[in-house]
């Protein structure tokens, strides 16, 4: 339609151009609540049901710990429950 419009020469002013569609704006849901209440498995429901993508806010931070002290991230979840000595 635009490469239409431009042939178009004088003729652009008779000539409607669609507007741009706007993007939706992304959709984010947070979830709260106490440990071993069913968070995960309930954002994996969801995200299961509504066909989005499920991804943690401690995601991206386990990583960078797990780079810091040499681990893989099934190491590091292995030992999270261990006192770390910090002296």
């Amino acid at each position: 339609d635009t490469l239409a419009a431009f042939r178009a020469g004088p003729a652009l002013a008779s000539t409607a151009l669609r507007a741009r569609p706007q993007a939706d704006p992304p959709l984010y849901i947070g979830i709260a609540g106490a440990k071993r209440a069913g968070k995960d498995t309930l954002a994996s429901g969801l995200a299961s049901a509504l066909a989005l993508p499920c991804d943690s806010f401690a995601a991206p931070l386990r990583q960078f710990v797990a780079s810091l002290l040499g681990l893989s991230l099934r190491e590091l979840d292995s030992r999270k429950e261990d006192t770390i000595d910090w002296l």
